[in-house]
């Protein structure tokens, strides 16, 4: 006999805001969704992010469905606490110049996102 199928309901971030996301996850329930798909752009471990994910499976939790997180787990911000501790464990992105020559003697900025090292062993088992 096979198992059945997930009725899986996407959930975008402005769903969230809406003053009766709670009615509208007690009726999708009732219509026979039984789980709530979340997407995150990037690992999130603290901030507004996590808090807003942890609402989310708050509310999942209390209307009976299962909370799957869709998310890219070797991307952080680059001004999330794990990069600072763990800067070695990243690759961080340089802007680069677009007009002159780059400068040796002045760094250049961070920007974008920082990319965990995760293909090497040691960095992680840390991560």
């Amino acid at each position: 006999m096979r198992e059945p199928h997930p009725h899986i309901l996407f959930f975008d971030r402005s769903d969230f805001a809406r003053d009766d996301c709670e009615e509208c996850l007690a009726q999708a329930v009732s219509a026979g969704f039984d789980s709530l798909l979340v997407t995150a752009e990037r690992a999130v471990t603290e901030g507004a992010a996590a808090e807003g994910l942890a609402a989310a499976s708050a509310l999942a939790r209390s209307a009976g469905l299962a909370l799957l997180l869709r998310t890219r787990l070797d991307l952080f911000d680059l001004n999330d606490p794990l990069v600072a501790a763990e800067p070695e464990a990243f690759a961080v992105r340089r802007a680069v110049a677009t007009e002159g020559v780059v400068d040796p003697r002045h760094p250049i900025p961070a920007a974008g996102l920082a990319r965990a090292r995760l293909g090497q062993e040691a960095f992680a088992r840390r991560l």
